[in-house]
C-alpha cells in the first residue's frame, strides 16, 4: 500500500475494469474520463470526493485500499428513516461480509450518483457515528461522512491527479451490484 501523502506528488490511474495500476510524474498523463473537484489534504494526502444520495451531496474519502464503502452509522439510519424500503441487513451482509472492524449495518442504496456518473444498487456498511464526522474529517481538506471504496471503485477507471486535485472518471463498465 502507498500512502496518499506519497501518493500526492503524482498523477496515478486505477483502471479496475481493466486490472492496471498507473503511477506517473506530474503532467506525464493526458487526463481521460468525466473531471470532478478532488480536494487533497496537505498532510495526510488524502482525496476527497463527493457522491449525491436522495439529492443530497456527501463528502467521501475517495479510499482506493477498501473493499467495501463505508457511511457513518447517524447518515445511515437517516436514510433508514426516510426510506424504510431501501434494502437493509444487520452485520456485515453479501459482498460486505469479508469486512473485519464494526460493520454495523448493511444498506442497499436504489441510486446515487457521482459527478456525472449514475450508480445503483450501491452497498454501504455503517461504522460508529464519529468515526468520520470526529476522526477522519480532521485528516481531509473537508469534512466527511464515508469512505467511497472498491464495490463502486471497481467499475471505473479512476485517475487521480494530485497536484491538480482533480479527479477523471470513466465508467461504469457495468452497474454496481451488493
Amino acid at each position: 500500500m502507498l500512502p496518499g501523502h506519497v501518493l500526492a506528488q503524482y498523477q496515478v490511474v486505477f483502471d479496475y475494469p481493466e486490472g492496471t495500476f498507473t503511477i506517473a510524474k506530474a503532467g506525464a498523463l493526458q487526463p481521460e474520463g468525466a473531471p470532478l473537484p478532488m480536494p487533497v489534504a496537505a498532510k495526510s494526502g488524502f482525496p476527497r470526493t463527493e457522491i449525491e444520495v436522495d439529492g443530497v451531496t456527501h463528502g467521501f474519502l475517495l479510499d482506493t485500499g477498501a473493499s467495501f464503502t463505508m457511511v457513518s452509522e447517524a447518515l445511515l439510519k437517516s436514510w433508514g428513516d426516510s426510506h424504510p424500503d431501501w434494502e437493509r441487513h444487520p452485520g456485515a451482509f453479501g459482498e460486505a461480509a469479508t469486512l473485519g472492524g464494526q460493520t454495523l449495518e448493511t444498506m442497499f442504496l436504489p441510486r446515487a450518483a457521482w459527478g456525472t456518473s449514475a450508480l445503483t444498487k450501491v452497498g454501504v456498511v455503517s461504522q460508529r457515528e464519529g468515526v468520520f464526522e470526529k476522526w477522519m474529517s480532521p485528516m481531509m481538506s473537508r469534512p466527511i461522512v464515508g469512505a467511497l471504496a472498491g464495490n463502486v471503485l471497481k467499475h471505473f477507471r479512476v485517475e487521480l491527479d494530485y497536484p491538480n486535485q482533480k479527479l477523471y472518471l470513466s465508467g461504469p463498465k457495468a452497474s454496481p451490484a451488493p
